[in-house]
């Protein structure tokens, strides 16, 4: 089994962050509960590197600037749902962490870009500018919070293409290095 924090590295290479930054928030994110995580302590333990693993470090990277701002908010974002009426144009997973962490693995998804306005909404963009909207419990609109509590992250279309094609060889390698277990 291969871990998140084996691929750390890789992660840092791609989005300009110290190894230290990501191992960090990962820490963070797996004390909030939003990552899974194997209990213990050595070999085998940690955070397994998988796809919903690498969105919820992602998303959180996009929703707080800092470390301190990685709480409550954040994994409303990660389990934001689109509204029951709309119909998606990427993918039909339950949450935004689902939907991103199949955009991560299927590049036959034809995802422009990820973009997250905390603490409301989330939203994948396709290729056509069209996006998947997901809103956090209890935000249904652009007017539901204050405006000074907004923050945007986005990312650039050529840092998400590469960080997909990383994440599928990652993620294929520790399935397989799984199976044969």
């Amino acid at each position: 089994m291969s871990s998140l924090k084996a691929f750390l590295p890789a992660l840092s290479d791609i989005l300009g962050l110290s190894r230290d930054a990501l191992h960090n928030r990962q820490r963070a994110l797996a004390e909030l509960g939003l990552l899974d995580v194997v209990p213990g302590r050595g070999p085998g333990s940690g955070a397994p590197l998988t796809a919903a693993n690498v969105a919820g470090l992602l998303i959180s990277l996009l929703a707080a600037r800092e470390l301190r701002d990685v709480d409550a908010e954040v994994v409303a974002i990660c389990h934001s749902k689109m509204l029951p009426d709309r119909k998606s144009t990427a993918n039909n997973k339950a949450t935004f962490q689902e939907a991103v962490a199949e955009a991560l693995v299927d590049d036959f998804l034809e995802i422009e870009t990820i973009r997250v306005t905390r603490p409301w909404r989330a939203q994948i963009i396709n290729l056509s500018g069209e996006s998947d909207d997901y809103f956090a419990k209890g935000y249904r609109t652009p007017f539901s919070p204050p405006r000074d509590a907004w923050w945007t992250g986005e990312l650039p279309s050529l840092v998400f293409s590469e960080l997909r094609k990383a994440t599928i060889v990652a993620v294929s390698i520790a399935d397989n290095d799984g199976e044969e277990d």
